[in-house]
């Protein structure tokens, strides 16, 4: 063969081509059959098999679907003039975040931005120092105004993302009755819903209802509204209005946090009642919390409502329930007389009077003035054991009230079931049994209203989207003790506060009915008391026609021994401010006294 001839195929014998060259027809072949198979198979997966799939995937890139969410409803107070007063409220508020690689001159934009959003000059500074970042947030939950104040600086290197959020413009104001709107997860992703108080126990209704959207979006993933197929509009939560006054309400968290503070309390409590509806008129805890930064607190103890969430021992401000029921089986009058021995044994277990002195012989008015437990357990055994329990089970201690709050106890008279002596000898004058304050109010609701018990409430009215109201009205529970039982009580308490512990609550002009109440706290470690008391009153007014009845609870005050010296004062001041609000007329008029 000549050099640079083309090079012919060589044929065997038989004039076949050779095995050396047909091996690369039969690979390209081979290639073109694989492809072929391929591609038929992916074709039969992508239009036959996966068919659904693949439209629905599709779909999903030309379609839109958007959940709408529904405005959470408010939550009001009132006042006297029926004026209705934000709580909770839903507003506009931003989210400032800074663009660092956009900022050009770091100290003035510090300077200005801390000013604005009331940070510190470093902390902005800190925040904008690393020039690769794109989003820096500098704030939350900022308001309108302020965003405006940075928007009109044209400062470069900011922006803002705008949110509706829950809002409560009083801030600490009833912050345990309201609760707060917070996160939970939920399918591994955070989602909003009430915690403690009303927003969590009325968080369904508040909530409202979801809409949603469904319809077109372009190329770059934005809603077309003109192509907008389906849509369920998103329903408003309801509306909550309370029975609390704003007034009063001011009036008592004012109250207590004063004398809280002034006694170094750990915690105080100050309730307001309306007696003939069952209406709480105040309900303020100390200490009490911004549920608009929530996330600030350190503990969890402070979210606690503790008229319904913590039980104490009410020591003898429960001694008007052991009188009301001797009165009501007339075991007792007033003016009966024993001799007070100062001191009872039951085995090795003894109960002395709070001072441990023998008063000799005492009327029964007299035991309750001077507050002796040897005269308590003296009605209780009259009384007797049986009907003792049944009592206490008639004025509904050891069972919630079912106010619209969460997380109520219901207390614990389980000493009872025990049927020692000694369990009802002490359960005479408040210890050995547990209540909380609103049960305890909603028994001795009874004893100021003619015997008849109320169901303590605090949402007076829901107002749904579609504008229904659904209103709760006042609720007798029952007829507890007789009419006549109750007034002789009712004078008895009068003589407490004119002639007993309680002298300091009295206010000119009116009959005051009270009893005083300094309980030993348990000792949960080692079992029986420490030296740390718990200080309370409850009174009612005008005593023989009453309105309002009030109730104080300081928690382990410093320096006071006596409930005389810190609940009474508290109790007065409140008491005197509810009856020149209400304008509540006189008992009597005071004679002026004539100087010669």
């Amino acid at each position: 063969m000549k050099r640079g001839g083309r090079l012919k195929p060589r044929y065997s014998s038989s004039g076949a081509v050779e095995a050396g060259a047909d091996w690369r027809i039969w690979l390209v072949g081979g290639i073109i059959v694989l492809f072929g198979a391929v591609l038929c198979s992916r074709l039969f997966f992508l239009q036959i098999r996966d068919f659904r799939l693949f439209s629905a995937l599709a779909k999903g890139q030309q379609q839109n679907f958007e959940v709408l969410a529904p405005l959470r409803g408010g939550i009001f107070v009132t006042s006297k003039s029926n004026e209705s007063i934000p709580l909770a409220m839903n507003k506009k508020l931003s989210l400032v975040y800074a663009v660092p690689k956009e900022i050009t001159d770091d100290e003035s934009f510090s300077q200005l931005v801390s000013q604005i959003l009331g940070k510190t000059k470093e902390e902005i500074a800190e925040k904008i120092k690393d020039k690769d970042s794109s989003y820096k947030v500098l704030a939350q939950r900022v308001e309108q105004e302020k965003v405006s104040e940075i928007q009109r600086a044209k400062l470069k290197g900011i922006n803002f993302t705008t949110e509706v959020a829950r809002f409560y413009p009083y801030g600490k104001f009833a912050s345990q009755v309201t609760g707060f709107l917070g996160f939970h997860e939920q399918n591994d992703s955070a989602k909003s819903s009430g915690q403690y108080g009303l927003e969590k126990y009325f968080n369904n209704i508040l909530a409202g209802k979801e809409g949603f959207s469904e319809g077109q979006k372009d190329a770059k993933g934005r809603s077309i509204f003109s192509k907008i197929t389906n849509e369920e509009k998103a329903q408003k939560g309801a509306d909550l209005y309370l029975t609390l006054d704003y007034n009063v309400q001011f009036q008592a968290e004012k109250i207590i946090s004063e004398y809280c503070e002034k006694l170094g309390a750990e915690k105080g409590l100050a309730i307001v009642e309306e007696l003939s509806t069952g209406k709480i008129k105040a309900l303020a805890n100390w200490k009490n919390f911004d549920p608009n930064v929530y996330w600030e607190e350190k503990t969890l103890n402070v979210f606690q409502n503790d008229a319904i969430e913590r039980v104490y021992e009410p020591g003898s401000i429960f001694k008007p329930i052991t009188f009301a029921m001797a009165l009501d089986l007339q075991k007792i009058t007033p003016e009966e007389t024993y001799t007070d021995p100062g001191t009872i044994f039951f085995g090795t277990q003894t109960i002395k009077n709070f001072d441990g002195k023998s008063n000799g012989v005492q009327t029964m008015t007299q035991v309750l003035e001077k507050s002796l437990n040897t005269g308590a357990v003296y009605i209780q055994q009259k009384v007797g054991k049986e009907k003792f329990k049944e009592y206490i089970e008639k004025f509904e201690f050891g069972k919630k009230t079912e106010i619209e709050l969460p997380g109520e106890l219901s207390g614990d008279t389980r000493n009872l079931a025990y049927n020692r002596d000694i369990n009802y000898a002490t359960a005479s004058f408040g210890q050995g049994i547990s209540v909380t304050p609103i049960q305890f109010i909603k028994a001795a609701s009874a004893i100021a209203n003619r015997g008849i018990m109320m169901k303590p409430y605090i949402v007076e009215k829901k107002v749904f989207a579609d504008g229904k109201e659904e209103f709760t009205g006042p609720e007798i529970i029952k007829q507890v003790i007789s009419p006549e039982a109750s007034s002789f009580l009712a004078a008895m308490m009068v003589s407490v506060v004119k002639n007993g512990h309680a002298k300091r609550a009295q206010i000119p002009g009116y009959f005051i009915a009270g009893k005083t109440g300094t309980a030993q706290v348990a000792n949960a470690e080692v079992g029986g008391y420490s030296d740390q008391t718990i200080h309370s009153f409850f009174g009612f007014f005008p005593a023989f026609d009453p309105k309002y009845l009030i109730f104080i609870k300081i928690d382990k005050p410093q320096g006071i021994e006596f409930a005389e010296s810190s609940a009474v004062p508290a109790f007065k001041e409140l008491a005197q401010y509810v009856i020149n609000y209400y304008e509540i007329p006189p008992d009597y008029v005071e004679e002026e006294k004539v100087v010669k």
